[in-house]
This record gives C-alpha cells, structure tokens and sequence, in this order.
C-alpha cells in the first residue's frame, strides 16, 4: 500500500507541476494579447465605427424602401401589403436583407403598479420591476386586465457573405 501512496504522490506532484506551467503559459498569452490589442486599438475602433455607421445607413435604407424591395411575385397570393407577411429573405450578391414582423408586448408605463394591483408575482422580478418574459407568454385578454397589449414591431436584418 505504501508504494501504491508513493505512486499517486508522484503523480499529484507532476499534475501540479503542469498545472503551474499551463496557468504561466496562460498568463503569458493573455499579456500578449492585451499588448497586441492595446496596439490597435485605434484601429479596432475606427473599424467598428465604420461598421457602425454603414450597419445604421442600411437600416434607415430597408425600413425607408420596405415595400419596394421586400414585394415579390411569388408572393402574390397572399392577400394585402408586405406587412401580411411575417417574414420575407431578399439574396443580394453580398448577402441577404431580411424582414420580420413579431408581435411583442408593449412596454407601458405603469405596469408595475397594475401588476401589483391584480397580484400578477409571476410577472414581477424580485428586484420590483417588470418581468416583460413573463408578459411576452400571456394571452392578449391578461394583458388588456393589467393595461398593456401586443403591437407589431418590425424587425430589420440582413447577413453578410463571405
């Protein structure tokens, strides 16, 4: 048995000794890439605000133009404007536009106090403010008792190709 000791002493002591060289190898790389980071940093932010401002542009674009590009014969039969869809994908050389209408609760001022009032905890965080999770799962009838309703929010997208 003593033998058997010695041995998974052994082993402990090199389990240690890797884990020392792993966490100092570990340590080493995260102290090049901050000094790799810190480097670029300039870069790094003037491309994020290019992107920024071409990813604001083309959504000012695709909700401007909405129906002129997201109407497509082969969408004929359904009755009514775009907005009778839920959700359409445009391919484009460079990626896709897409376009999604969802029915979300809305967000109404008070909603606290009205859930409060109809004892509704579910939908209460424990921090006393408004679990919009919860309401997102009640029927439409529940939400006009408490003063809010579902309104359709649109949703515009689009995937980059690479």
């Amino acid at each position: 048995m003593q033998e058997i000791k010695k041995q998974a002493d052994d082993l402990l002591e090199e389990i240690g000794e890797w884990e020392s060289r792993l966490a100092a190898v570990e340590t080493e790389i995260a102290i090049e890439i901050e000094e790799i980071t810190s480097r670029h940093q300039d870069d790094l932010e003037k491309l994020k605000a290019f992107i920024k401002a071409r990813d604001s542009q083309l959504r000012r674009l695709i909700k401007k133009h909405k129906t002129g590009l997201f109407t497509d014969p082969a969408l004929a039969s359904i009755p009514g404007p775009v907005e009778a869809v839920t959700d359409i994908r445009l391919n484009l050389e460079h990626g896709a536009l897409l376009y999604s209408k969802n029915k979300l609760v809305k967000k109404a001022k008070g909603m606290l106090a009205r859930l409060l009032k109809n004892k509704e905890r579910a939908a209460i965080k424990v921090v006393e403010s408004v679990n919009w999770d919860e309401l997102e799962k009640w029927p439409d009838d529940k939400l006009a008792k408490v003063g809010t309703e579902r309104i359709e929010k649109e949703l515009f997208a689009y995937e980059v190709s690479n």
